[in-house]
């Protein structure tokens, strides 16, 4: 039992790291919840039926912790949120290249944010996990055409999204 969690925490713990940030958006918390996620999964250890697809369920888990956890953060941060609207830096002596670059990145993590949960899922786990059609349909618990859909939906809905910020010649 420890062999395989141990393997497992050594070869996903960065791309379980990067998941839950990218849909917490914060370093410590999603650090703290990669341990959760961790012992979460080895005190249900024994009712996994198929050790063989830990990595799918290490990243169901984390999906619905991260998911849990901004659901009932989100009252909490509303209120600070209004606080703090207009303590945004001021940045007058960026270059016009990264200022651009860096507003581009923020479109497209707004428009990824704007997605349907499992579209959002589906590109975040292909284009920032890197992962298989295969693999996200195990930790989806979908089929892989049904994957491919997300997919299809979820790209069709970020190009429409960013047609009128980005413009249609850098898409």
């Amino acid at each position: 039992m420890v062999d395989n969690i141990t393997y497992s925490i050594k070869e996903h713990s960065d791309r379980l790291f990067n998941f839950v940030y990218r849909i917490l958006r914060d370093r410590e918390m999603a650090l703290d919840m990669v341990q959760e996620i961790y012992l979460k999964v080895l005190n249900k250890y024994e009712n996994i039926n198929d050790k063989n697809k830990l990595k799918a369920y290490l990243f169901r888990t984390a999906y619905n912790m991260a998911l849990n956890y901004k659901r009932d953060d989100a009252k909490h941060k509303s209120k600070l949120e209004s606080d703090f609207t207009d303590l945004t830096p001021n940045v007058p002596d960026l270059p016009d290249i990264i200022l651009e670059s860096t507003e581009r990145r923020e479109r497209i993590k707004a428009a990824i944010e704007k997605l349907a949960e499992k579209q959002k899922e589906a590109v975040l786990h292909r284009f920032y996990n890197d992962m298989k059609i295969s693999e996200i349909a195990e930790i989806m618990k979908v089929s892989e055409g049904t994957v491919k859909v997300h997919l299809a939906r979820g790209l069709q809905n970020l190009k429409k999204q960013l047609y009128n910020t980005i413009g249609k010649e850098r898409l």
